[in-house]
């Protein structure tokens, strides 16, 4: 069966990581799939497709788009509208053009502007289209194109629920968390080990908060994972506290970091939440309150609700209250075990089958 499938999708790596592991099984199970993917030109996005997944592809397209901000009555938000806009009009004939060339069987839209932008120029009759959502919460990219779309995929239960999207809808979680497997027999858990996730952007509400909460708890080492932004205004300080805290940039193996410390605080982006749920991790969950929709929120609060997280909000964050948290997750084998075997009986490990089992059912 020689099918042609494109996947599109950009704007952060969230809407692209979840696609490498279904492109690495699509070419194993069928290598006369062709395969091609459409994201957006920025460095980072280009650089991931290209060494994780480049070599499965019969093809990579990238276009200079952008999305929109909504908050439209800031003049910073009307002048960057307005660039998007250009970008559009510029690209819209050259996606049209690739979409037309590459004559797809099927459309797989990974979320993100891009993702929208080609989507409603698929001529519906002669192409099926699946959309992945990653988040608890719809992002505006599918919900302008869940109309269109033949399956709504997604990664948590959607809290805004349209009765007449229903029917489409299938829970499959998130298939980057079977990029987690290779790490599941590697390397130990260190006791009294935190790590910090601040999230892609970093976050000074939660680094400062983590290194405050380092300098009390001094029997445990910290590993901060700060963002690019933030680690030249912290490193001097963290030098002179001489304390028992890593702090980093960025990492280009957090995977790693998740299996080897024994407690886990985040932010709650999608990816890293199935990261955190595939290495079967106890964690704690401050999602960022500046995100659309405030959909880490219900990321976070979903786990809660199952006891497979422990959720701290932002307004509520402060150093005795992660404090108590931590030493509560490293001091109660039973508080940990509980979330570790919740974890575990939902059998998020399954997402990249079921999956693969829906687009096998759209051919």
């Amino acid at each position: 069966m020689c099918k042609t499938i494109l996947f599109v999708g950009g704007g952060t790596l969230g809407h692209i990581s979840p696609a490498v592991p279904v492109i690495k099984e699509l070419k194993k199970r069928n290598p006369n799939y062709k395969i091609y993917f459409i994201s957006t030109n920025k460095k980072t996005e280009k650089d991931y497709i290209k060494k994780n997944i480049g070599k499965y592809l019969n093809g990579f397209f990238y276009f200079d788009v952008m999305g929109f901000k909504r908050k439209v009555y800031k003049l910073e938000s009307i002048k960057y509208n307005l660039l998007s806009l250009k970008k559009y009009i510029k690209n819209k004939k050259g996606i049209k053009k690739k979409l037309n060339e590459i004559k797809p069987d099927l459309v797989i839209g990974m979320g993100g502007y891009i993702s929208a932008m080609l989507i409603k120029k698929v001529k519906k009759e002669n192409t099926k289209i699946i959309i992945h959502e990653q988040n608890a919460f719809m992002g505006l990219a599918n919900k302008m194109i869940r109309k269109k779309a033949d399956k709504i995929l997604t990664a948590f239960p959607i809290k805004e629920k349209k009765e007449k999207y229903r029917k489409k809808e299938k829970l499959v979680y998130n298939p980057s968390i079977n990029e987690t497997l290779v790490y599941k027999n590697k390397g130990f858990e260190k006791e009294n080990t935190v790590l910090v996730i601040s999230g892609s952007m970093g976050s000074s509400l939660i680094n400062n908060l983590a290194i405050d909460t380092a300098l009390v708890l001094k029997n445990y080492k910290f590993t901060i994972v700060c963002g690019k932004k933030y680690y030249n205004d912290n490193i001097n300080k963290i030098n002179c506290l001489k304390n028992e805290i890593n702090f980093i940039p960025f990492s280009n193996d957090l995977l790693k970091l998740i299996k080897e410390n024994s407690i886990i605080v985040s932010r709650a982006g999608s990816s890293t939440l199935f990261e955190i749920l595939g290495l079967e991790k106890a964690s704690i969950l401050i999602p960022s309150s500046f995100v659309s929709d405030n959909h880490q929120y219900y990321n976070a609060k979903y786990l809660e609700e199952k006891k497979q997280a422990l959720l701290l909000l932002e307004e509520e964050a402060s150093v005795n209250k992660l404090k108590e948290l931590i030493v509560s997750l490293n001091e109660s084998f039973k508080l940990k075990n509980n979330i570790i075997v919740n974890i575990k009986k939902d059998e998020y490990l399954s997402s990249l089958n079921k999956f693969i089992i829906e687009i096998e059912d759209i051919l």
